[in-house]
């Protein structure tokens, strides 16, 4: 009888060890995998130029799932073959086809058949699923509907050995989730400087937001009352970051525009706590080309370990976003001051 308690001791250390094991190789994997890695978003047929001189490795790139691919597919090859590794954004349209939005899936089996044959030819290192789906310029569809096609492909993704996140949040969308998890939580001061610093319309499009939003002064305030458009995009910013988990996507993507880096640690740390999901971003950019904004917000990206970081290089077709290079792929201070930063973070 004394021997089997001995034995049951053996086999206790024999598991602890092994857990011990195990925790060693899984803290060796993260640290190995906290680099940053950061790229650029330049869909032109420069774009492997203006990598090679930024000094990036990583690209993203665009793809119709239910498109012909022919000259993109050859981009995306010329790309990987000079070296790059790439994020494919894969909509349902082609990006040619001015004025459709994506809509939702309605053969589940077709587009997983037509997802997966795409990735077998274009092989990226991640892939995100239409873009911007909390907006109406490049989803048409619902929050639940989005999510059921994100779940498909994930099973796609998954089946392929892929890695995968949504399309990727607004700026505009994410910020206001964030403002609205501070006021809901009591968090009012602190509700009240974040829409001071990000929900001005210089940074929205001109829109009226502040005041349309309860704060510590007009608690009783309704949440965007005179705006039933933004109202509505909050609310389809809070259900898909509920659905999120459970499609068993690997990252949360979010995109970010200009607002400094104390608002993105905000901002990224609360939309990873809120999700359990490591936080990217594959589209961050500025109104201007003041290098300061480039260098203070990859400094914080880099900071908070987010996996991946692309920053838009052109200028946004509504003269809006100022990108890192001009028109003929010749980098402005901003991308000069983005070489640089990459050159002093190899």
């Amino acid at each position: 009888m004394r021997g089997k308690p001995v034995l049951h001791r053996n086999r206790t250390r024999i598991a602890l060890v092994a857990l011990w094991f195990l925790a060693a190789g899984l803290a060796n994997a993260s640290s190995a995998s906290t680099a940053t890695r950061i790229g650029i978003f330049y869909s032109r047929p420069a774009a492997i130029a203006l990598g090679r001189e930024l000094g990036v490795h990583y690209e993203r790139f665009g793809m119709a799932i239910f498109g012909a691919n022919g000259a993109q597919l050859e981009r995306i090859r010329a790309a990987e073959a000079a070296g790059f590794a790439l994020n494919i954004q894969f909509t349902n349209v082609d990006a040619g086809d001015h004025g459709a939005r994506p809509g939702p899936v309605t053969d589940d089996a077709a587009f997983e058949a037509a997802l997966a044959s795409d990735l077998d030819a274009a092989k990226p290192e991640l892939v995100t699923i239409q873009n911007e789906e909390d907006g109406q310029d490049f989803w048409s569809g619902t929050p639940a509907e989005y999510l059921h096609e994100l779940a498909d492909a994930v099973q796609v993704a998954h089946a392929g050995g892929y890695r995968i996140s949504n399309g990727g949040l607004t700026s505009m969308g994410v910020k206001l989730a964030y403002w609205h998890h501070l006021w809901l939580t009591g968090q009012r001061q602190a509700a009240d400087n974040f829409a001071a610093d990000t929900l001005t319309p210089e940074l929205n499009h001109g829109l009226i937001i502040r005041g349309d939003i309860p704060d510590s002064r007009a608690p009783f305030r309704a949440v965007l009352g005179h705006n039933a458009p933004i109202r509505a995009k909050l609310a389809r910013v809070e259900a898909l970051i509920a659905g999120y988990p459970t499609t068993g996507v690997d990252y949360v993507n979010f995109h970010w525009y200009e607002n400094g880096p104390e608002d993105l640690r905000a901002v990224a740390t609360w939309l990873s706590q809120a999700t359990h999901l490591p936080a990217i971003c594959n589209e961050m950019g500025q109104f201007s080309d003041n290098p300061d904004t480039v260098t203070a917000l990859l400094s914080e990206v880099v900071s908070l370990r987010l996996p991946y970081l692309f920053w838009f290089a052109p200028d946004a077709r509504q003269g809006v976003a100022v990108g890192l290079a001009d028109e003929d792929g010749a980098p402005r201070a901003n991308g000069v001051a983005f070489k640089a930063f990459l050159a002093a973070h190899p």
